[in-house]
């Protein structure tokens, strides 16, 4: 059933995802009832219900404190919503999983906008940790501004896991910054990104913007062959329909935006 619920959420059926979840809490464990609730949760705060989000959570947390995801979750939601209890339950993830490289560099990411020194410190931290952690290792490296180290740091990320997209858009981001004639060499990461059919989430869609008017990248031709292979990315109906609408073409762009409202009807940005 959580399965089963967790598939129907990533089709933005909210309604019988949560049915579903709701069985589940019937039979659970008290393991897997936690991190039902965290599902539960996770689709009321995409709903925009962060109440009852911030409820289920606190349910999560409850039913096993020795679960630290649920803690770092609801810091996510705190943080999101600008509320400053995620500093407590950040701190309490981190006591609880104090040798998780990847809740340590959520707190890192948390802060380093805020306080650069203190974000590098705790991604070094998670790298003593794991080592080879990709996520405290790209992450840091955006806030490095040296050239040499930070092209290599981007070129071993990408070497120690292909399917890291994430660290190419971080590469793109910084090679732009860096140089506004690389668009060349970036064009040719994010193609290279495509040839290795990676899904992709909001982060690479939002930097594909920069190449939309490139007239040697078919965008429109590319974004509908990723859409026929994941026909519920939302984010890129939206993508689609921004770039016809900074076209002129306003009939398009209608269009793809119904797409999306029929995906996900709750969702701010399709409104």
């Amino acid at each position: 059933y959580l399965m089963y619920g967790r598939l129907l959420e990533f089709q933005y059926k909210f309604e019988e995802a949560i049915k579903q979840f709701e069985v589940a809490l019937k039979f659970s464990s008290n393991i897997e009832k936690s991190l039902t609730y965290q599902m539960l949760a996770y689709i009321y705060q995409k709903k925009a219900d962060y109440k009852k989000a911030e409820e289920l959570f606190l349910k999560a947390i409850d039913v096993n404190k020795d679960d630290s995801r649920a803690p770092l979750r609801i810091s996510f939601l705190y943080f999101y919503i600008e509320d400053e209890k995620w500093k407590e339950y950040i701190d309490k993830a981190i006591s609880i999983s104090p040798d998780n490289s990847k809740v340590i560099t959520a707190k890192a990411d948390f802060i380093v906008t805020s306080n650069i020194e203190k974000g590098k410190t705790l991604y070094d931290e998670a790298i003593s940790v794991t080592p080879l952690c990709n996520m405290a290792i790209r992450n840091k490296a955006l806030y490095d501004n040296n050239i040499i180290s930070w092209n290599r740091i981007y070129k071993n990320c990408i070497r120690q896991n292909r399917y890291d997209t994430l660290a190419y858009v971080y590469y793109i981001r910084k090679l732009y910054v860096e140089n506004k004639k690389s668009s060349k060499l970036c064009l040719s990461i994010i193609n290279n990104i495509l040839k290795k059919n990676c899904p992709f989430a909001k982060y690479e869609i939002n930097y594909l913007k920069l190449y939309i008017r490139n007239k040697n990248f078919d965008f429109f031709s590319t974004a509908e062959k990723i859409l026929s292979e994941d026909k519920y990315n939302l984010d890129l109906y939206l993508l689609i329909a921004d770039s016809y609408r900074e076209n002129q073409d306003f009939d398009n762009a209608k269009k793809y935006l119904l797409y999306a409202s029929n995906i996900d009807k709750y969702n701010s940005s399709v409104f």
